[in-house]
C-alpha cells in the first residue's frame, strides 16, 4: 500500500519503488522524486519554480505553491497530492495522482494557471541528475530515461497539446518541461503530463505510454 509521511515542512507519498517528497523551501513547495530502495535505483529528480519575476510575469517556467494537502482515496487507493498558490498576477493549482501498477508506478500531474494578465509561456520544469542515464527522444515519442539496468524506465510525456521539451543542463544533467499550449483568449491556461516508472523491459513500454 501507498504510504503518506509527514514532519515539519516535509510530506512524501511512498511507494514500493519510488518516492514523491515534497519539501517547504523558502516560501513555496517544491517536489523531488526519488527510489526508496527496494528497486532498481534512478538519479534524483526534481522541480524548478520560478520565471514569473516582476521582470516577465508572462512567462513561467515552473508554478509556485504554497499550501498542500496530501490524501488517500478509501476507494481506490490512490494518493494524491492538491497543491495551491501565487505568484504575482498569477493563481495556481495541481494535483499530483500517485497509483501503483502491476509493472510500476504512475504520477499523473494536471496545472491550471489562472492570470487575467497576458500569458506566453507556461511550463512544469525539472533537472534530472544524469551521471548515469541516457535520454532517449526518438520518433516523436515519449522522452524515455534509462539506466544501466536494463528492466526498468522512467518515462516523462505530456498529454497534447502540451509538449515535451528535453536539453542538456549544467554539470551534465538533464533538463525536461511539460510545456502548455496556451490560448490568448482564455484567462486560465490547463494542462497534464505523466511520470511513469516501469519495470519492465524497454520492449514492453511503448505499449503503456498512450
Amino acid at each position: 500500500m501507498i504510504e503518506i509521511q509527514r514532519s515539519s515542512g516535509y510530506e512524501a507519498i511512498v511507494t514500493s519503488c519510488l518516492e514523491l517528497r515534497f519539501e517547504w523551501l523558502a516560501d513555496h513547495w517544491k517536489h523531488e522524486f526519488v527510489s526508496t530502495g527496494h528497486c532498481c535505483s534512478i538519479p534524483r529528480v526534481w522541480s524548478l519554480e520560478g520565471g514569473h519575476s516582476l521582470d516577465d510575469p508572462t512567462r513561467v517556467s515552473g508554478p509556485m505553491y504554497q499550501q498542500l494537502d496530501v490524501k488517500r482515496d478509501p476507494d481506490s487507493g490512490v494518493v494524491r497530492a492538491l497543491l495551491v498558490g501565487q505568484a504575482g498576477p498569477h493563481h495556481f493549482s495541481a494535483s499530483f495522482t500517485v497509483e501503483e501498477q502491476s509493472d510500476g508506478v504512475a504520477i499523473d500531474i494536471d496545472v491550471a494557471d489562472r492570470c487575467a494578465s497576458p500569458v506566453e509561456a507556461l511550463a512544469a520544469t525539472y533537472l534530472i541528475e544524469s551521471s548515469e542515464a541516457d535520454l532517449h527522444d526518438s520518433d516523436g515519442g515519449p522522452p524515455t530515461l534509462s539506466w544501466s539496468n536494463p528492466k526498468s524506465r522512467l518515462v516523462f510525456v505530456a498529454e497534447p497539446p502540451s509538449q515535451v521539451a528535453a536539453t542538456e543542463a549544467s554539470l551534465g544533467s538533464i533538463r525536461l518541461q511539460a510545456l502548455a499550449k496556451i490560448d490568448p483568449a482564455e484567462k486560465t491556461h490547463r494542462f497534464k503530463y505523466r511520470w511513469r516508472w516501469y519495470n519492465a523491459p524497454v520492449h514492453q513500454i511503448w505499449d503503456h505510454t498512450a
